[in-house]
């Protein structure tokens, strides 16, 4: 793992995303901490590493933050791509845009931030991406957001 060049962390303030970068920390490795709503979970980790803040469901966001990645903080050492929003998937005729912005943020905003920040990897460089034990077991109430996860599996 390479301790001197940062790690992106994106989805920094979620459950799993929080606790990779407890743990990135704690190895001594330098992050950048990307989220969009604050919860509280990486309130210290942010008085030692900087904030990059998007929507990553947003392609402009995506963009802001890739350009931001390369002027400042290149090369990486590592992507842990956490960004996430568990969500279920409401009949389409109550709000017909909620599968287009689950597959936004669960799997485009994903492979736009790899295909945007892949040559920036040295040596060694990790990519860590996250998927659901949903994508095996199928839950009825979540067939967007599962289907943006097996697009990653898919991915990978």
């Amino acid at each position: 793992m390479d301790g001197r060049h940062p790690w992106l962390v994106t989805g920094a303030n979620g459950l799993l995303g929080s606790a990779v970068a407890r743990e990135l920390s704690r190895r001594g490795v330098p992050l950048l901490l990307h989220f969009h709503q604050r919860t509280g979970r990486i309130q210290d980790l942010l008085d030692t590493f900087p904030r990059l803040d998007g929507d990553l469901g947003a392609p402009a966001s995506r963009r802001k933050l890739v350009q931001t990645v390369r002027r400042h903080h290149a090369p990486l050492g590592g992507l842990v791509l956490g960004a996430s929003r568990f969500q279920g998937t409401p009949p389409v005729d109550t709000d017909p845009g909620t599968v287009s912005a689950t597959v936004e943020l669960e799997l485009t905003a994903q492979l736009d931030l790899v295909l945007g920040l892949q040559d920036l990897l040295g040596g060694g460089a990790r990519i860590v991406l996250f998927s659901d034990t949903g994508t095996a077991l199928g839950w009825p109430s979540y067939p967007a957001y599962l289907a943006a996860k097996a697009g990653v599996e898919a991915a990978a």
